[in-house]
């Protein structure tokens, strides 16, 4: 699971943005709602998602504050009812999922979703924990390894 939903995103995605980072292009990648939070019983599972989201905002941010045209977006969905998702929880340890309460969009609102998010400016589509759907530019933010001042001073004296 880790190496499906870390190196399998990853990868494509950092060589996609090198290879096609002055074009015009968009890169969107998906990851749960669970990126953004821990869930008992899942964690290993929330951490490959938060990984999904970090490097996905990180490029976005990193792309915009270059101006370059490439823009990586991110759609944060909520469970999905599919065949897929029910054989997947069927062997879990989580309970059963009637009991937990847990909230499904169908296929067909998940594609929309993922349109109302290519159709914007935003980085990150996310479903919130009412079901509602909302666009946004992250909440994970960029930052400096480096006083920026320095930095700067270093490109200018280098050769």
């Amino acid at each position: 699971m880790i190496a499906v939903n870390v190196s399998a995103v990853a990868v494509p995605s950092v060589s996609f943005s090198h290879i096609m980072h002055k074009q015009p292009a968009r890169l969107m990648n998906v990851t749960s709602g669970a990126g953004y939070a821990r869930y008992e019983s899942s964690i290993p599972y929330s951490a490959s998602k938060f990984f999904v989201t970090a490097l996905t905002e990180g490029i976005a941010l990193e792309l915009s504050s270059r101006k370059l045209p490439l823009r990586e977006q991110l759609l944060a969905s909520c469970p999905i009812a599919t065949a897929f998702m029910m054989n997947a929880v069927a062997g879990s340890k989580m309970p059963a999922i009637n009991a937990l309460g847990i909230q499904f969009h169908t296929a067909e609102q998940a594609a929309e979703f993922a349109i109302q998010l290519y159709d914007s400016n935003s980085v990150v589509g996310g479903v919130q924990a009412d079901m509602s759907f909302v666009l946004s530019d992250g909440i994970h933010p960029v930052g400096q390894l480096i006083d920026p001042s320095i930095a700067a001073r270093e490109l200018m004296t280098s050769p």
